[in-house]
């Protein structure tokens, strides 16, 4: 065990006797988790924090009357230039990194390489998990309130818990669990006065919920007994021993942690079971004894509750992914903004060697330096990147996509691809609809100009031909089909190459946008003088800084390139590009410095992030 981790963990053993003998002291009246706010445990810019943590973030919150749940490191507060009050103590959250190596060289890889490999391919390297540890402050032990204290306000008012206690309380997470019996074992409601959970029989025995004196204790009760069954052989595989001893002890504070953090997490203070005051003083000792026992205890509610919150479907990204996917907001990753960028390699090189050419020792140490510089140049460049991506997530000028977001990107990739096989599987698993809106634009047969100057088009659709205005607005073309009396009332926004033909009736010379995609846009000359409407000069414009630099494009065709597929480049991200000569290729834009180019990648997509974010 690191040295970090043993003076974390004793923090969080001291926390958790804490809590135990307060328990004690209100004789199992007090619940595990007050509610002096809603909402979970995060960090400014609103990353939940795993299970692992919840149960001491809780703790910690009670314990100093915090007024929201929100946490940051002393880099993040230094970033958005708030100070730490004087005299004011860190608290350490733990998380997973991986260490992955190659089984034959050594050699460590990230992650992200790790996740583009096949299956096969992964087989070559070993992956070890470990525990990492940062220090955070809740935003009550910083300025924040005085430097922003409109800000302040708003996040009081988001975590401002509400909710009137009701005698009649129900949850309908649980009840539809329960109803439609999508637990991971049958769960039973008899008229008794005893619940349990049975290994033998793997099932769960409640009392029906008008035996109990108010709503929240029978939900209390049933999430204890959900905790309990997790541990099945065939799921978590914990071990059940016989009342009284060690491992039946053991398993009741795992039960009880894992009902109370995710009770809080559905917003309900869970009150500890006081036939379990019995293994209090075992619990004591062990946690006085070995600080590593916290570490196992909390490695366990981790799992339990995460399949719990799954099981009944509480999830929180999910529940407001909706709200996040219809945002205006621009979607990129770090590695899209800094492949839009130029900087898509995490090194800079160039051939030293090249057959053919000859070159002295001396003139190849030369090169070797001047390669040596440029690296450190552009690493140099590729950070302040990173930190101006970093700077526009926080001000909320771009966002990260969300984990559904991620799966329908992936499903959409080359069907040849592991990565897209699984990601397609995952979204059918979860009812994600992955395929993009196919465009039904009828076929148009011409544009014209009528005596007061209105556009129109003549199109086909369903055998008839129609005669249909197209509509200006700013920089889009619309023409609008079917009718609302029907209910088939449709506005297609004209796709580059029918603005084109409406630019060649207007007999302009002229530069046009074809696609654009977050800070690019794809820019070329249209010249009128053939029947086909011929482009040339392709150019990335950066709006970000407003520079124009050529596309310097061999054997590919941009004008029979799918929509999708140009802004996929244009926003950073790999696409499929059909060659002249008719293959179908993964390429991405790179930076050279005549300007852009198109080269040959590969996809790379991770489906199951599970990066932590302090």
């Amino acid at each position: 065990m690191s040295n970090q981790a043993i003076p974390s963990l004793e923090k969080y053993a001291n926390l958790m006797i804490e809590k135990m003998k307060e328990v004690e002291a209100s004789d199992w009246r007090k619940p595990w988790f007050s509610q002096q706010f809603r909402g979970l445990p995060q960090n400014l810019s609103g990353r939940k924090y795993n299970n692992l943590n919840k149960a001491m973030l809780y703790f910690l919150c009670e314990k100093y009357n915090y007024q929201t749940p929100i946490f940051l490191t002393f880099a993040q507060a230094q970033k958005k230039n708030v100070l730490i009050v004087k005299g004011q103590s860190s608290f350490p959250v733990s998380y997973y990194e991986l260490n992955i190596k190659n089984l034959i060289t050594g050699e460590q890889v990230t992650k992200e390489f790790y996740n583009s490999l096949n299956k096969i391919e992964q087989k070559k390297y070993k992956v070890i998990p470990f525990l990492r540890y940062f220090n955070v402050f809740n935003l009550d032990q910083t300025n924040f309130a005085e430097k922003y204290p409109e800000k302040w306000e708003i996040i009081k008012r988001q975590f401002c818990f509400t909710e009137p206690v009701n005698d009649g309380y129900r949850n309908q997470l649980i009840d539809q669990t329960i109803e439609k019996q999508t637990w991971v074992c049958p769960i039973e409601l008899k008229e008794q006065n005893h619940a349990f959970y049975s290994p033998g029989t793997d099932s769960i025995t409640l009392p029906t919920i008008k035996q109990f004196s108010n709503g929240k204790e029978f939900y209390y009760t049933a999430l204890h007994e959900m905790a309990h069954s997790t541990g099945h052989p065939e799921r978590l595989a914990r071990k059940f021993g016989y009342q009284g001893t060690f491992l039946y002890a053991h398993e009741e504070l795992i039960a009880e942690l894992s009902s109370a953090v995710t009770g809080r997490d559905l917003g309900l203070a869970v009150l500890p079971r006081k036939e379990n005051a019995q293994y209090l003083k075992g619990w004591l000792s062990e946690i006085t004894n070995d600080s590593k026992y916290i570490l196992n205890i909390l490695q366990d509610v981790n799992k339990a509750v995460t399949m719990i919150e799954e099981g009944i479907g509480l999830n929180a990204e999910q529940s407001t992914t909706q709200e996040v996917i219809n945002s205006p907001t621009p979607v990129m990753t770090e590695d899209e903004y800094l492949a839009s960028k130029g900087y898509r390699d995490s090194f800079y090189s160039e051939p030293v060697l090249h057959k053919g050419i000859q070159k002295t020792a001396r003139q190849q140490e030369r090169l070797s330096s001047i390669n040596i510089e440029k690296n450190k140049t552009y690493l140099t460049e590729r950070s302040a990147i990173k930190e101006e991506y970093q700077n526009l997530l926080d001000r909320g000028e771009i966002r990260q996509p969300t984990r559904i977001e991620r799966i329908i990107k992936a499903a959409n990739g080359h069907s040849d691809l592991e990565s897209t096989q699984a990601a397609r599987r995952i979204a059918l698993a979860e009812g994600i609809s992955w395929q993009p809106e196919r465009s039904d634009l009828p076929v148009i047969c011409q544009y014209y100009y009528d005596t007061r100057q209105q556009l129109h088009a003549r199109f086909f659709q369903e055998g008839h031909i129609y005669d249909h205005l197209v509509w200006h607005d700013n920089e889009k073309y619309i023409l609008c089909t079917g009718s609302r009396a029907t209910g088939n009332y449709t506005e297609h926004i004209l796709p580059p190459e029918e603005i084109l033909q409406i630019n060649k009736l207007n007999g302009n010379m002229s530069q046009v946008e074809l696609q654009s995609s977050g800070c690019k846009s794809l820019i070329g000359d249209v010249s009128h003088s053939s029947d086909q409407g011929q482009i040339s000069s392709y150019r990335i414009l950066d709006k970000s800084t407003g520079k124009m630099e050529p596309l310097n494009i061999d054997n590919i065709d941009l004008r029979m390139q799918p929509p999708e597929a140009l802004k996929k480049l244009l926003s950073g991200q790999q696409a499929e590009m059909t060659t002249k000569s008719g293959i179908t290729q993964m390429m991405g834009l790179s930076k050279s410095p005549a300007g852009w180019t198109l080269q040959v990648g590969k996809q790379s997509f991770n489906v199951v992030d599970n990066s932590i974010e302090i």
